[in-house]
C-alpha cells in the first residue's frame, strides 16, 4: 500500500503546527559533535624541531621512535624499512600502544642542531620515547628480530 504525501509529511506537519501555536518545537535534525584526533600512529619524514617537539608533547600513551639518519648512510638504508614496518598508522607495539616514527635528516642545519642537542655521535641513532621520556636508544642498524624484541619489551 503506497504512502500518501499526507502520511509521509505527518511528523513534519506536527512540528510546523506546534510552532505556529507558540509551543516549543522539537528538532528533526539532531546536531552531532564532530571530533578529530590523530591517527593511530604516524610517520613524520624529514621532521624539524617544531614537529619533534609537537610529537613528543602529544606522546602520552604512545611510543615514539626518533631516527637520526643521513641519505648517504648505508646502515640507515638498512634500518629504515624495519622502522617503517613497525610504525605508522596500522601498527602498534606488543602492548597495543601506537608507534610513531620521526625521521631527522642530519644533513640539514636544523637536523645537525637537533642531533647535537640529543647527543647523537653516530648514525643511524634511534631514540625510543614512551610517554615523552627516552626509555631506550641504540646506534647502528639492528636485525629486525632484535628491533622487534626491543619494541616488545617496552
Amino acid at each position: 500500500m503506497p504512502l500518501s504525501i499526507r502520511t509521509a509529511l505527518r511528523p513534519l506537519r506536527n512540528v510546523v503546527h506546534s510552532a505556529s501555536k507558540g509551543t516549543t518545537t522539537r528538532s528533526l535534525v539532531h546536531p552531532r559533535s564532530f571530533h578529530t584526533s590523530r591517527p593511530n600512529a604516524a610517520v613524520f619524514s624529514r621532521a624539524d624541531k617544531e614537529t619533534l617537539d609537537k610529537v613528543l608533547k602529544e606522546s602520552s600513551g604512545r611510543v615514539v621512535l626518533v631516527d637520526f639518519y643521513a641519505d648517504w648512510c648505508g646502515p640507515c638504508y638498512l634500518l629504515a624499512p624495519i622502522l617503517e614496518k613497525y610504525s605508522g598508522e596500522n601498527n602498534k607495539s606488543a602492548n597495543g600502544v601506537p608507534v610513531d616514527l620521526v625521521k631527522i635528516d642530519i644533513q640539514t642545519d636544523e637536523g645537525r642542531a637537533l642531533a647535537m642537542a640529543h647527543n647523537v655521535h653516530a648514525i643511524p641513532t634511534v631514540h625510543i620515547y614512551k610517554d615523552g621520556q627516552v626509555v631506550k636508544q641504540f646506534k647502528g642498524a639492528l636485525p629486525e628480530a632484535k628491533f622487534k624484541e626491543i619494541l616488545d619489551n617496552l
